[in-house]
């Protein structure tokens, strides 16, 4: 060996050298003239996210109680069963809400057949012809006793009874009388004009009280008059005392008619009111029904979702209070709640499209989400403005479960064939950004446009570089 070097001294000088050229490029990298490494401008999707954290939760859940107090008879469902919404979960003794139940179904059948018995039968037809023809007749005979009452109980002491100008004789001694005169003969017109009207159209029921109680008035008038009649040469005492009787009859008469006439109505009111009380009636009943209904159906704790019982509290034999929280049920499908810090919340949105991993799988395996909802209000957390925001998974996957620790990019912005460098390759002077591009010899500063930076350090160059341009990627340290 010593002897091939001393012979090829030469050859050894060369392969030194080389090995030192070699280990330089390695040491400095390529390209840069002076050692520096380079980078070269590419076309790559511009992205831009959002990184938090957050936990995993079902999308629904039900904490459930007993509308009402009571024991707990039967419990249908345990931890981890399956549930499909409406299924029966748990149910207290319900023998004493089922018997009122019987009773008010039983109740409402015996009114509902009275109802078709007053609908369908003669027999309520009938009561109610009578009623009408017995009213009709009440009015009838009112009218009669009134009529009465007037032209031949009282117009005998009246001149010219029968016209707008009446006057009760004249049988006072003193003025006594004389205001009561002047009130009975204004009161006779308006009797004489009720009598017309009665005769013309015979009224309703109501129309005839409202007759006769005008009548009454006059007849309670005339009756004070007479009563303080005092004889003359043309006025004995025995014909006082027949018009104190004959007023007497009058009124009595009047008031008889008024009695029998308020009777007639109370029974056509009743007889037309059969049905609609009895409608009434089945209504209640129903009513009644639907009410137990209601109390029987808050016997049983019913799953108002699909999903896995998450929790069982009720025991058969226990003693529970009205809204207890007895079970839990989670939905199977599950979202990721998480808090957005106020400098970030701008560029997320709803529909953003995320990246999430559990810290159950690690880092590697990725389960794809979007965001579906943002709270309108902050959440102060650690002083800090926080705003919740809720991330449905795309698909379902059986290994996501309650309570993970998720970790979340959120998608903001995306520029597609975007031309870009790392951020640290660009040197700022006076407002204007600029690179260092690989020449020759040695590196070129070349002034750049840029546009937006992702999240990666890298930053989009708008114009002064093309494609597969080499730059110093740290021209500071170059320089």
């Amino acid at each position: 060996m010593r002897t091939f070097i001393r012979k090829n001294k030469t050859v050894a000088i060369v392969i030194g050298a080389l090995v030192l050229l070699v280990g330089s490029y390695v040491a400095f990298g390529s390209g840069s003239g002076n050692g520096a490494e380079t980078v070269s401008a590419k076309r790559q999707d511009l992205v831009k996210t959002v990184k938090i954290s957050g936990k995993v939760v079902a999308a629904e859940d039900a904490s459930l109680g007993f509308e009402i107090g009571g024991t707990v008879s039967g419990v249908y469902k345990k931890v981890g069963d399956s549930v499909r919404a409406g299924d029966v979960i748990a149910a207290l003794d319900s023998a004493g809400t089922n018997a009122n139940l019987l009773k008010a179904k039983a109740d409402l059948a015996s009114a509902e057949a009275e109802l078709a018995r007053l609908e369908g039968s003669a027999q309520f037809e009938a009561k109610t012809a009578t009623s009408k023809s017995s009213a009709i007749q009440a009015v009838d005979d009112a009218y009669s006793n009134a009529d009465d009452a007037i032209r031949n109980k009282t117009d005998q002491f009246f001149k010219n009874p029968d016209t707008v100008n009446p006057e009760i004789i004249n049988a006072f001694t003193d003025n006594t009388g004389l205001n009561l005169k002047e009130s009975i003969n204004a009161k006779r017109v308006v009797v004489r004009e009720t009598l017309l009207a009665w005769k013309a159209s015979r009224p309703d029921t109501q129309t005839a009280r409202t007759y006769l109680s005008t009548i009454s008035s006059f007849l309670n008038l005339v009756a004070q008059a007479v009563n303080i009649f005092e004889t003359n040469s043309s006025l004995s005492q025995t014909t006082i005392d027949k018009y104190k009787s004959d007023v007497t009859v009058a009124r009595q008469n009047v008031n008889l008619a008024l009695s029998n006439l308020i009777s007639a109505e109370d029974n056509l009111s009743q007889s037309l009111s059969d049905v609609p009380v009895q409608r009434a009636r089945v209504e209640s009943a129903r009513a009644s029904v639907q009410s137990i209904q209601a109390d029987l159906s808050r016997t049983v704790l019913v799953s108002p979702i699909s999903g896995v019982v998450s929790r069982q509290d009720a025991k058969v034999g226990q003693a529970v209070s009205p809204n207890a929280s007895l079970v839990s049920v989670i939905s199977r499908d599950y979202r990721i709640d998480a808090y957005v810090p106020e400098v970030l919340i701008a560029g997320v949105s709803i529909g953003n499209f995320a990246t999430s991993t559990l810290d159950a799988y690690g880092p590697t395996t990725f389960f794809p989400a979007q965001v579906s909802h943002i709270d309108p209000a902050e959440t102060v957390r650690d002083g800090v403005s926080n705003y919740k925001i809720e991330l449905s998974l795309s698909s379902a996957d059986e290994r996501v479960k309650s309570g993970m620790t998720a970790n979340v990019s959120i998608e903001t912005f995306r520029k597609a064939g975007a031309l870009v460098i790392p951020l640290r390759s660009i040197s700022s002077k006076n407002g204007t950004n600029s690179v260092f591009v690989k020449g020759t010899d040695e590196p070129v500063e070349r002034s750049i446009g840029t546009g937006m930076s992702d999240s990666e350090g890298n930053i989009e160059v708008l114009s002064g570089l093309e494609e597969g341009e080499e730059i110093l990627l740290n021209p500071v340290v170059a320089q």
